[in-house]
């Protein structure tokens, strides 16, 4: 990976983050999320499916936008894009893995942890009709919401800021060493 490569990666990466700012000030700007650590569950009204289904399209695009970012580096750090049936979910574990001549990891396994509730979710938005949500289950994942945009957060900085310095040292071929 060249230079030009990585601050095009990296480019990517800091919009999609700023992408997932948005959905949570939208959260808050509807009162639905309280604050950024989180520590007011949300109160769903659980008979009204069009908010239900409101909630559901955001977390749904929280996940989609943290995907895009694995996706990305996947492509252009990893060269490595899973296609098995599982590929979401293994797409999202390939992130806490230490590629030693690539990358270090992406994620911390925390991380991956509490992103795969919303990669489940993702799945099962795409596959229910929007009245069927569960709205205990949105408003667990509501709750755990800022949370998992600091992880995300916090661990693609970590990653970006390590990156930073090996990406003008690495060629092509990758045969650098992360050691």
């Amino acid at each position: 990976m060249t230079q030009a490569d990585f601050e095009v990666l990296e480019s990517r990466i800091r919009e999609e983050l700023s992408n997932i700012d948005r959905l949570g000030e939208e959260l808050m700007r509807a009162g639905i999320i309280h604050d950024k650590a989180g520590h007011e569950a949300p109160e769903l009204p659980r008979n009204d499916s069009l908010v239900l289904r409101s909630l559901g399209s955001i977390l749904h695009d929280f996940y989609c936008a943290a995907e895009s970012l694995f996706e990305a580096i996947a492509r252009n750090i990893d060269c490595s894009i899973p296609s098995d049936p599982e590929w979401h979910r293994t797409l999202l574990t390939q992130m806490s893995l230490r590629l030693s001549t690539r990358r270090p990891p992406v994620l911390r396994k925390e991380t991956v942890i509490i992103l795969d509730e919303f990669r489940a979710f993702r799945h099962v938005f795409r596959n229910v009709y929007g009245f069927a949500l569960d709205p205990e289950r949105l408003e667990r994942l509501l709750l755990k919401f800022p949370q998992a945009v600091e992880s995300l957060t916090e661990d693609m900085a970590a990653f970006l800021d390590v990156m930073q310095k090996i990406a003008p040292n690495q060629t092509n071929d990758h045969s650098g060493n992360l050691s």
